[in-house]
């Protein structure tokens, strides 16, 4: 399995602020935070459509979820940072339907599950 500095060029996807921030620590440039509680509120499936509809629902204008963002430049391998809480996991499904919509094939994207409570390092020996 690829390690953190494998993956160094990756397009990492974190599904939380301190998955992102520990990321940047360890080296990762190119993070992509889509954090949203989908368990919570309106969904759509057209993204544009959705992200509409969750900002209004929130009634925020900030862009804290990125997924959908023009300023993303997706570039494989992709890796998504995923726990087993629930509302990682509805993520996990939108961001793989994202991802399909853009035309990546399944070969280029990493799930790296781990336990929300664990740290996430460069190596171990």
């Amino acid at each position: 399995m690829a390690n953190i500095v494998e993956l160094g060029g990756a397009t990492h996807v974190a599904l939380d602020g301190l998955t992102t921030e520990r990321l940047l620590q360890v080296g990762a440039t190119h993070v992509v935070c889509a954090s949203d509680r989908l368990v919570i509120g309106p969904s759509r499936g057209d993204a544009l459509e959705h992200a509409r509809a969750r900002r209004a629902w929130w009634n925020s204008t900030e862009e804290w979820d990125k997924l959908y963002s023009s300023d993303v430049h997706w570039e494989p391998p992709i890796a998504l940072w995923v726990s087993a809480s629930l509302h990682e996991r509805v993520n996990l499904w939108r961001i793989c339907s994202w991802l399909r919509h853009l035309g990546f094939a399944h070969h280029d994207i990493f799930i790296l599950d781990f336990d929300p409570h664990s740290t996430v390092e460069s190596s171990k020996p």
